[in-house]
Parts: C-alpha cells; sequence; structure tokens
C-alpha cells in the first residue's frame, strides 16, 4: 500500500502553493489489490469528477478528475512516477492501457462545479452559527461608523469581505472591516457595483424576468474583486462564469433561506402587533428587541449563505462558459 499526502505544506508528497488549498488537503491510497482511495481533510473539499469531496473517504480510479481548491488540477503522472516499480495490477493496468490507446484523455481541469443544494442549505446554518458572535461584532462597528463619511463605504466592504473570509473556513476579525485595503481599492469596489447594477437594471428594463438572471449571474462580482487582484469588469465576468449552469440552483436556495427569514420576522411582528393591542407596552419592547436580534441572525445567514456558494462554485473562476 502506498499513500500520496497533498496539501500546501512542503512536507506532503505534492505541494500546491495556493492559498485555498489547506496544509494538509487530502491523501490519495493506493492498495496492493489495485484499490484506491482519495481522503480529503481540507475545508474547501475537492472535486472528484465533478463531485464535491468534503471531509470523507470515496474510492477512485486512476486518471479520475481531481480538482483542488483554485481550479488546480492533479497531476496523475506525479504519482505514477513517484510509486515503487512494480508490475501493475488490476485497475491500474487497465486505465494504464485506456490511456496509452487515446481512450481515457488526460486530466484537463475543466470540470464545472454545480452548485450543490443540499450542501448549501446545510452550510449556511453551520457557517452562519460557527461566526455568529464575529458577525455581531463586526455589524456593531460598521453601525457605530457609517455616520462617518468615506470611512463608511471602506467598513461596508470591510463588512462584505466576511463572505470570502467564511468561505475558505477563516476567522474574521470584527475589526478588520477598518483595514486600509478596503479604502485603497475602493474606486475598483464601486466600479463593481456600478457595472453589477447597471446590467441588472437594463435586464429589469427587459419584461423583468432577465433582471433576475443577471443579478444571479453577477452577484459573485464584488466578493471576486475582494478576494482576488482583479479589474472590476474582469469580476463582474468571472461571476459569470463561476454561477454559470448553477443560477436556479442559487435562486432556490434564496428563496428557502428568504421564506425562513420571512416566517421568523413575521411571527415575531404579528407577536409585537398583539401585545401593543393589549396594552403590555413593556413585553412589546422586549419582543422588539428580541426581533432585531433575530433580523440580524437572518443577515447572518444570507452572508454565509453567499459564503457557501462562493467557496463552492470558485473553481469555475478560470471555466470558460
Amino acid at each position: 500500500m502506498t499513500t500520496f499526502y497533498i496539501g500546501r505544506n512542503p512536507e506532503n508528497s505534492i505541494v500546491y502553493n495556493s492559498p485555498l488549498v489547506s496544509g494538509r488537503h487530502a491523501e490519495i491510497t493506493i492498495c496492493d489489490d489495485g484499490q484506491v482511495f482519495l481522503r480529503d481533510y481540507s475545508t474547501n473539499g475537492t472535486i472528484v469528477n465533478g463531485q464535491m469531496v468534503h471531509q470523507n473517504t470515496v474510492p477512485i480510479n486512476m486518471y479520475d478528475s481531481i480538482v483542488f481548491p483554485g481550479g488546480i488540477q492533479l497531476d496523475w503522472n506525479l504519482i505514477i512516477g513517484a510509486m515503487p516499480q512494480q508490475a501493475p495490477t488490476g485497475t491500474q493496468y487497465a486505465q494504464a492501457q485506456m490511456t496509452s490507446a487515446g481512450s481515457v484523455p488526460p486530466s484537463v481541469g475543466n470540470e464545472r462545479v454545480l452548485l450543490d443544494f443540499s450542501q448549501t442549505l446545510s452550510e449556511t446554518f453551520s457557517i452562519a452559527m460557527n461566526n455568529m458572535l464575529s458577525f455581531v461584532g463586526a455589524s456593531l462597528l460598521f453601525l457605530l461608523t457609517c455616520w462617518i463619511p468615506y470611512l463608511n463605504i471602506g467598513t461596508y466592504f470591510g463588512f462584505c469581505s466576511m463572505v470570502v473570509a467564511w468561505s475558505k473556513g477563516e476567522h474574521f476579525s470584527p475589526f478588520s472591516i477598518f483595514d486600509r485595503i478596503y479604502r485603497r481599492r475602493m474606486v475598483d469596489y464601486l466600479l463593481v457595483c456600478f457595472f453589477q447594477m447597471t446590467v441588472v437594471i437594463m435586464g429589469l428594463c427587459l419584461c423583468f424576468f432577465p433582471g433576475i438572471v443577471i443579478s444571479l449571474a453577477t452577484m459573485l462580482g464584488l466578493y471576486i474583486c475582494l478576494d482576488k487582484n482583479i479589474s472590476p469588469l474582469e469580476a463582474v465576468r468571472a461571476s459569470c462564469r463561476m454561477t454559470y449552469g448553477s443560477k436556479w440552483r442559487i435562486f432556490g436556495v434564496s428563496i428557502i433561506i428568504g421564506l425562513i427569514v420571512c416566517v421568523v420576522v413575521g411571527i415575531m411582528v404579528a407577536i409585537i402587533i398583539a401585545c401593543l393591542g393589549q396594552e403590555l407596552y413593556a413585553l412589546a419592547i422586549v419582543l422588539s428587541i428580541i426581533t432585531a436580534l433575530a433580523l440580524l441572525c437572518c443577515n447572518a445567514l444570507s452572508f454565509a449563505m453567499v459564503a457557501s456558494i462562493y467557496k463552492q462554485l470558485s473553481q469555475n473562476i478560470d471555466i470558460e462558459n
């Protein structure tokens, strides 16, 4: 049995120096009987034949398409070349024969990742719960400083960068919204928002429906610009590439999260109105405070949803539609 460790740390068998790849990202084990297994340890997961594998072990075949975060395609030649010299058996022999005959093409790294509906819903709640304190802290800091001109624009974009940090499994410090980089690149971020609003408004003027499609296609533009050092227009184009084929899944997840928010807020408002009708003013004030906190939690859900979407689709950034 031979095991190959893959990740960002230099002690791994195969090293990929990308911030999206975990220190010990995954391992591939080739058993003596020819069976091959991939085990993922990472934060961002691994794409195996177009399917997300996250902190799980799955059986694979030699020359399967394996894509790591950032669109990094596994080069099977690195593994084959490092294996002990022995006669191939079982799956190895069959795959090697097919490859030499041209039946199995080399991996080309263009497997498109589609949004996983159930994974997005589960990750939305887990991400929100795990980061609720930092979200509340950042929200309070933003509200306290939103009246200060110039600074408030930078802190808004710093607040939005929370999505990028969450998508990578990183801790987000509330005070990082004051980072100077968000003010230095303020023009780029504003241009992204301008491009998004322009194309969405144009789409809404064309019988409304195209505006919804365009808004879904460009929704990740700002987060790409926050995450990558690319121009505003290229960020919007990259968002269209990332969301291609997943827009209706994004729409479906958004509807479900939106309905949950509406139900929670609607129930709280109805109770407050009933209390006011019974002249229970003290109780109404307490419930109003609870409702405000509930709204804050619901807002965290929306951020977490976008973080999950960005995490899953970020590998499509270099794939043409």
